[in-house]
């Protein structure tokens, strides 16, 4: 689950996701990689993104360039697990969310 209503066009910060198997947090002793995509953009855990074990979140990071890069409209997020058994499982329905226009499209 996305933890943010919106990306906004030019935002830069970790996008927080809970991933749940069975109403339950994941268990990362039984997992190889997590691939998460958002608007076409793609990070892999554990290289590309971090786990925070305090909220239970994977962390999603986005620099302004890519947000700026992304088109305003309803976009979407799909997740795939790859357990350390070999099987992948994705989730059924991708996650929608809105990404919203900025007035500036200059980089802070």
């Amino acid at each position: 689950m996305l933890t943010v209503p919106y990306i906004k066009n030019g935002d830069a910060y970790s996008v927080p996701i809970e991933i749940l198997n069975n109403d339950e947090p994941l268990d990362l002793s039984a997992v190889d990689k997590v691939e998460i995509v958002i608007n076409r953009l793609r990070k892999v855990y554990p290289e590309d993104m971090t786990y925070d074990e305090t909220e239970g979140v994977f962390l999603f990071p986005l620099t302004q360039e890519q947000t700026f890069a992304m088109k305003t409209s309803v976009s979407s997020l799909d997740v795939r697990v790859k357990l350390t058994t070999g099987d992948v499982i994705g989730i059924r329905d991708f996650i929608k969310f809105q990404i919203v226009p900025a007035l500036s499209s200059e980089v802070l």
